[in-house]
Order: C-alpha cells, then structure tokens, then sequence
C-alpha cells in the first residue's frame, strides 16, 4: 500500500504532496461546515417557530412540515440524487441532454404537484390539517426540492465554496422567513 502511494505521488514535488492532502482537507471540511451550519440554522429556526407559536399551532406546525418532507422525499429525491450521481463536469459538457432531462423531470414533478396542489385547496375536503396549510406544505417540497435539486447540481461539480454560500444563504432566507411568518 505504502509503494502503491508512493508510485502515485511520484510525478509530484515534496510541497505538492504536502498540500494535496491539505487541499482535500479544506475541500472537505467546507462541505462538512456547510452541513452542520444548515443543521445548527433549523435547530434555532425549529427552537424560534416554537417560541411563537403555541402547542397546538407548532403541532400543525409539525404535521404540515412533516407532510411537506415525505412528499419531497417521494417525489424528488431521486432527481437530486440522479444529479449528484450522473451531473460531473465531464458529463455536463459531453452530454448536455442529461440536465436538460433532470430540468424537465423536475419541472413535470412539480406542476404535478401543484395541479394536486390546487385540487385539494379546491375540493373542500376535510383533513386534519386545513386545505391551505396542506397546500403550503407541497408548495415548500416543491421550493425544497428545488433547492436540494440545484445544490446537488453544484456539489456534482465540486464546486464546494459555491454550495457553502448557496447553503448559507438558504439558512439565512429561511431564518428571517420563517421567524417573520411565525
């Protein structure tokens, strides 16, 4: 293993080999920094929605954002793991139909669910949860899902400090959105 190492670093200087690690480091660490700042932000956003409201406001809260998550899950997911998948630079400009391809499925989920969207907040029908507060909770998987769609474009090309600041801000929109709305 040790030769096998050695044979790859060979074509490189000692200060090259000394930085390549560093490089994959800090490349690392900045993806790593971006997860844990967007899951410190939806703990203080989580943490400021229930100081707002009251219980049975942040248990509708709940349900509707749980909705919210399982159809982002159940319709999108694949799109943005496709995209981290099959997305590389090298495909983007050898094969440019593919993104084209994700765009389209993307956008042919989302009217879907807009189309259902607005059946529900039209038929009358009763849940739990009103009629629009459902509705707002498929048009935040669609707004989610786009996003996770278009940072998982990014994080395919390894543009890591341009999926840090998309991420950061996100959070940032989120907190001040949601803090105004609660």
């Amino acid at each position: 293993m040790h030769c096998l190492g050695t044979q790859l670093l060979a074509p490189f200087s000692r200060a090259q080999q000394f930085l390549i690690p560093l490089r994959v480091t800090s490349t690392v660490m900045r993806v790593v920094m971006a997860f844990v700042i967007n899951t410190l932000f939806n703990f203080v956003i989580g943490l400021m929605v229930a100081k707002f409201l009251g219980p049975e406001e942040y248990g509708r809260f709940a349900l509707a954002l749980a909705v919210a998550i399982v159809v982002q899950t159940a319709l999108f997911d694949w799109v943005k793991l496709a995209a981290t998948r099959l997305y590389s630079e090298r495909a983007r400009n050898l094969n440019p139909a593919l993104r084209a391809t994700l765009d389209v499925s993307f956008a042919l989920l989302a009217v879907g669910l807009s189309v259902a969207a607005v059946a529900i907040l039209l038929s009358g029908a009763q849940f739990k949860l009103s009629s629009g507060l459902i509705t707002l909770a498929l048009a935040a998987s669609i707004a989610n899902g786009a996003f996770d769609y278009q940072t998982a474009l990014v994080r395919a090309r390894f543009l890591d400090a341009h999926y840090a600041r998309l991420v950061i801000v996100k959070n940032l929109a989120a907190f001040c959105l949601t803090g105004g709305g609660a």
